[in-house]
């Protein structure tokens, strides 16, 4: 009987750990959608709204930044992980993710209250 009740508990943590695994699979199916499609439209919002004679300059410029911080950015995950482990990794991870979202949408107030006031600024024709 006891050895029913350890391999009934067993089996319950290993159903348990697979529906981890898929959970951890599609998530990071998505990340990485995620990643690939921000690079893409990257490049195509450069394509579009660069000049043809700086188009080079701009996409070696941004290149130039993505390596080294790369570069970076393996070193950092490697000293949070060596001082926290994962918890203290993806926590720093969440706190980026979370500042530089704050920054875009504080971006995109302060330009949209600029251009409406050189919108309203203008002399009528």
């Amino acid at each position: 009987m006891v050895a029913l009740g350890v391999a009934d508990d067993a089996r319950e943590r290993r159903c348990g750990a697979r529906r981890v695994r898929r959970r951890g699979r599609f998530a990071l199916g998505v990340a990485i959608g995620a990643i690939y499609g921000q690079t893409t439209v990257g490049d195509i919002v450069i394509a579009r709204y660069t000049a043809d004679a700086w188009r080079g300059r701009v996409y070696a410029v941004r290149y130039f930044l993505t390596f080294i911080t790369s570069g970076i950015a393996v070193q950092l995950i490697a000293m949070l992980y060596a001082r926290g482990g994962y918890d203290l990794v993806l926590s720093a991870i969440a706190l980026t993710g979370f500042t530089m979202l704050t920054a875009v949408y504080t971006m995109a107030v302060v330009v949209s209250g600029a251009e409406q006031a050189y919108r309203s600024a203008q002399p009528a024709e």
